[in-house]
């Protein structure tokens, strides 16, 4: 795997389902290696929403949801 910054076209992108305290710490080294985080949780504010770069609070069981929030984060 190669590793870049978040900002490059060629990123790697990761979406973590459940963002709490370990979540967070996920996102942080995630973060550090290149990688741009997107944190998915069921309340606001959770613990990684507070630093990667895009979140979004929705019910994870809703499989419709999740696809909407892939098909927003699909690279150009």
């Amino acid at each position: 795997m190669i590793f870049t910054t978040p900002l490059k076209s060629n990123r790697t992108k990761i979406m973590l389902l459940g963002s709490g305290e370990l979540g967070r710490e996920v996102a942080i080294e995630a973060i550090r290696l290149g990688c741009e985080v997107v944190a998915v949780d069921r309340y606001e504010n959770a613990p990684a929403m507070l630093v990667a770069q895009n979140s979004y609070v929705i019910d994870m069981k809703n499989k419709e949801a999740l696809l909407e929030i892939i098909r927003r984060e699909k690279p150009t």
